[in-house]
């Protein structure tokens, strides 16, 4: 690895990169499996080295103690670089060790789902996870020994069982930290998506990372059964505006806490049952999640219609044509399918 890659990826996953520096490193990690596995282990190691030291997930309170224990004294700003070179340090010092790990590859079980295809496992300490199409899942062959830490890269439902040692259940995705507090709850973070998002059906978890608009380091918040938290990525974290009887309303804010209703809750796990369901859902997110459903690869290439919204759902529908058919009757396009392609065109006046 490259020593300019090699600290953008440890800044981000210390939770200090840049926006840039955010884009460049997911396209680091997407770039190849022995890539991604290096962003495991280094993650991994950053994890539990805070929980077995510190005994807290939130680094900055953990650095913070760090240093007063040490007597520590100085500005804001230079305990703020103090505790960057601290992560960084760490992180430098454990690259090795891990590229030296990368070689026995045995030492961890992915689970890959296909596009259009889903998948339901169980771990070894008898959690269920429900695996959506494209995603892809990582844990370690010691898990449910000492801890029970998982990498997605998609989407998946986590219905977890409560550990007879009290060993927390961590979900890494999207950059963020996800701990559950005795949960039912899914999580989804596509790499090429520009939204985090995580919804509780039962219990409570707590979603650490750097939220957009946020310089001080990662932080921490709380969802609750029944709420949804959706976060849109630094980069692309400007607020959407249409408008409505005149007025400009706020479409997305950078970070949403909400309430979901019991018949909301089938936009966001509907597609266990084989429902596709929309909620004010851009065009272009919509050709993201048919392609992965449908196993094609979508073309739009006009903007005006990746900025349309929809809201509607589709139970058990036979196939991606009798959707795009239903939203061609409101919208002005026409779309040519091939075998595994589909040419979507802003229809000429």
């Amino acid at each position: 690895m490259e020593e300019k890659s090699r600290n953008i990826l440890i800044r981000y996953i210390a939770g200090k990169a840049s926006a840039k520096e955010i884009a460049m490193a997911k396209e680091w990690i997407a770039a190849s499996e022995e890539h991604e596995l290096a962003y495991i282990q280094l993650y991994e190691k950053w994890h539990r080295g805070l929980a077995t030291y510190h005994k807290c997930i939130d680094t900055e309170k953990a650095y913070r103690r760090f240093m007063t224990e040490n007597n520590a004294v100085g500005s804001c700003r230079r305990n703020r670089q103090l505790l960057l070179y601290a992560a960084s340090t760490l992180l430098i010092i454990s690259v090795g060790l891990t590229f030296f790990l990368l070689r026995n590859k045995s030492q961890w079980h992915e689970v890959v789902v296909a596009k259009g295809q889903t998948k339901e496992i169980k771990l070894p300490d008898g959690t269920l996870v429900f695996i959506n199409a494209g995603s892809r899942l990582a844990y370690n062959k010691e898990f449910g020994r000492a801890e029970r830490s998982v990498v997605l890269n998609g989407e998946a439902r986590f219905d977890i069982v409560e550990s007879k040692n009290d060993i927390p259940f961590i979900v890494k995705a999207g950059g963020f930290t996800v701990r559950d507090i005795g949960t039912v709850f899914t999580v989804k973070a596509y790499a090429e998506d520009k939204v985090f998002e995580s919804v509780v059906l039962e219990g409570k978890i707590s979603v650490e990372g750097r939220l957009p608009g946020n310089e001080d380091g990662n932080k921490k918040v709380f969802v609750a059964a029944n709420q949804v938290l959706r976060i849109k990525h630094v980069g692309d974290a400007v607020v959407d505006r249409a408008p409505k009887k005149g007025k400009l309303v706020e479409r997305l804010s950078p970070v949403q806490l909400m309430d979901v209703t019991t018949d909301k809750q089938k936009v966001y796990n509907g597609w266990m049952n084989n429902i596709v369901a929309f909620d004010d859902t851009s065009f272009d997110d919509i050709c993201r999640i048919l392609g992965r459903k449908f196993n094609v690869k979508i073309h739009l290439d006009n903007e005006e219609l990746a900025a349309y919204h929809y809201t509607g759902m589709f139970k058990n529908p036979k196939g991606i044509d009798e959707i795009l058919a239903i939203i061609k009757k409101t919208t002005p396009i026409t779309y040519q399918i091939t075998e595994k392609d589909i040419f979507i065109k802003k229809e000429p006046y």
